[in-house]
């Protein structure tokens, strides 16, 4: 263990340079926008249209063309969970 720094010292840095947080408080609903559910029952899903995006797999919004077209550039992160029911305390 006392090499970790050492070695990590040694490593090239990542070429990340920023990261864009997105907390949408009261913005569009997951449902609405990065998570359609378009085979869902009119009830449940939203009354958007999914589009195709660069990444093979992945829809959003009808109304978010140009990110779309940049879904080569982000990540979508649908693992993310928290026991509230309020997305500030998660």
């Amino acid at each position: 263990m006392c090499d970790v720094p050492r070695l990590r010292a040694n490593e090239p840095n990542g070429r990340a340079k920023s990261v864009i947080y997105v907390f949408l408080s009261g913005g569009l609903a997951q449902h609405e926008s990065f998570d359609l559910k378009p085979n869902a029952p009119s009830n449940i899903r939203g009354e958007f249209n999914p589009i195709r995006t660069k990444t093979p797999g992945i829809q959003i919004c009808e109304h978010l063309p140009m990110l779309a077209q940049r879904s080569d550039k982000w990540a979508l992160v649908r693992s993310l969970t928290h026991p509230h029911n309020e997305h500030s305390q998660g």
